[in-house]
């Protein structure tokens, strides 16, 4: 019986891994403010980067991010490079900051955040600056802005976040910031990088619930029917 227990578990794990093949379309959408700039940008490298994985990336400045399905959602802290305090809120929670603040300690490089988006709908984000020049100020996804952008009340940038597909599967995005910081009146091109606070957002399909009835009422008479057969034995 557990012999055939084992079996059963182990047919359900890869019909469970099978719908992430299945569904192996792309998941999330990068959706540019002007619909008619198709043609993705380069992250920057400034004098110096300090995220390597996201140097040189091609993506858009100027664009929100939107579930394409019904989706689980993993947050991931890949680093950062800011003299300012940044934090990264999920679902309104402060989900990562680069500093100390409030009690709070900083996140580490792999810290992990978990949520989850509708088919449709804008992935619910947003960085909020702590401490610095633009203390207090915050960009969500579905208001993001042109970098091109400056304060005039301070002569900074305003924040803003740049969006970039790790792969062609478009399961997973880099988001990252710039913080407005650096010298924004004459542009520096040594800040201008964005890597003031970078993360990486990665997409798992829901299955539909009929699909896990379906699945699930299959294992029960799988189930059933081997304890039958050892009962007659």
């Amino acid at each position: 019986m557990k012999k055939l227990l084992t079996i059963l578990l182990t047919i359900g794990f890869i019909l469970i891994g099978s719908l992430s093949v299945v569904n192996a379309v792309p998941l999330l959408n990068i959706v540019p403010n002007d619909p008619s700039d198709p043609v993705p940008d380069v992250l920057p490298l400034g004098a110096a980067h300090d995220v390597p994985e996201t140097a040189g990336k091609a993506g858009w400045y100027d664009a929100n991010l939107e579930a394409q399905e019904n989706v689980s959602l993993t947050y991931e802290f890949l680093g950062f490079e800011a003299g300012w305090t940044n934090a990264f809120l999920v679902d309104s929670e402060r989900a990562f900051q680069n500093k100390p603040f409030g009690g709070d300690s900083a996140s580490s490089i792999g810290d992990k955040f978990y949520s989850t988006a509708s088919a449709g709908n804008l992935l619910d984000f947003a960085f909020e600056i702590l401490e610095g020049g633009n203390a207090g100020m915050v960009v969500a996804n579905g208001a993001n802005v042109h970098p091109t952008n400056v304060l005039l009340s301070n002569g900074y940038g305003h924040p803003n976040f740049f969006l970039g597909y790790t792969d062609d599967s478009r399961q997973s995005v880099y988001i990252t910031l710039d913080d407005g910081g650096g010298t924004h009146w004459n542009v520096d091109p040594d800040d201008d990088n964005h890597d003031d606070l970078a993360i990486k957002v990665t997409a798992a399909p829901v299955p539909e619930p009929a699909t896990l009835l379906l699945f699930g009422t299959g294992i029960v008479g799988l189930a059933g029917f081997g304890r039958k057969k050892y009962l007659k034995k």
